[in-house]
């Protein structure tokens, strides 16, 4: 055979080799087993990207490191825009107190409450005490976009408002957060003065989200958990 026979054969051969299977394992930048190496977590359900350190703390590949410090409630947007930079994104903001909420894990399940039904059936008017779920409602500003959750008949969002007692603090996933203190406040938007001093807190104690006010009680300074819309 000639050479220049072996050698064409040879470079055609090179030429029209089909790609590898390795082409298939490429993982896409929002997928949570890209993305948690790298200090983010993403919601299933709402597709938000949290940070999974707090504001204070950084991620080392592993874990949480360093201690979560408290902001100034007036300084948390202006800290998440000019601080925040995991995964080398700028786009970190503050999150709304439903995005919030949203993130609890009750070990224990929801707080109930009793509350009196009343029903007219065929004997007449049966009033009867039941356990329902303790619920608080949230503007609708101030729940994430792709929200389905309880309506009334007016049309208003109402939530869980607490974890049940008993329930594992903190009240978020540490698996997925690691490193979070146990008690205190996370705030969210807005962090500045545009309702004064009553403000949406999250209780990393139990779970419990309100609408607050400063001058009773609620801390000025609190704890930053970053978000980012999906990509």
């Amino acid at each position: 055979i000639p050479v220049l026979t072996v050698l064409c054969t040879i470079v055609l051969t090179a030429c029209t080799s089909t790609p590898t299977s390795s082409n298939t394992l490429i993982v896409p930048n929002t997928d949570n087993s890209y993305l948690m190496p790298k200090g983010m977590w993403k919601d299933p359900d709402t597709g938000l990207i949290w940070d999974r350190c707090n504001a204070g703390q950084t991620w080392n590949g592993t874990t949480c490191v360093g201690t979560a410090i408290k902001v100034e409630r007036s300084d948390i947007r202006d800290y998440v825009r000019d601080f925040t930079r995991t995964g080398g994104h700028k786009d970190w903001r503050i999150p709304f107190i439903g995005e919030l909420a949203s993130l609890r894990l009750c070990t224990a399940g929801w707080a109930k409450e009793a509350k009196e039904i009343s029903e007219l059936t065929a004997q007449g008017r049966v009033t009867q005490e039941v356990n329902t779920i303790k619920t608080t409602y949230i503007p609708e500003d101030r729940i994430y976009k792709n929200y389905k959750g309880v309506r009334d008949s007016n049309g208003q969002i109402y939530i869980p408002r607490r974890c049940a007692d008993g329930s594992s603090k903190p009240t978020l996933n540490t698996n997925i957060f690691p490193n979070t203190p146990t008690e205190g406040y996370y705030f969210s938007f807005p962090g500045d003065s545009t309702f004064s001093s009553t403000k949406w807190n999250l209780n990393l104690d139990n779970g419990d989200i309100g609408f607050r006010n400063t001058d009773f009680g609620v801390p000025t300074k609190g704890y930053v958990r970053a978000v980012r819309d999906s990509e």
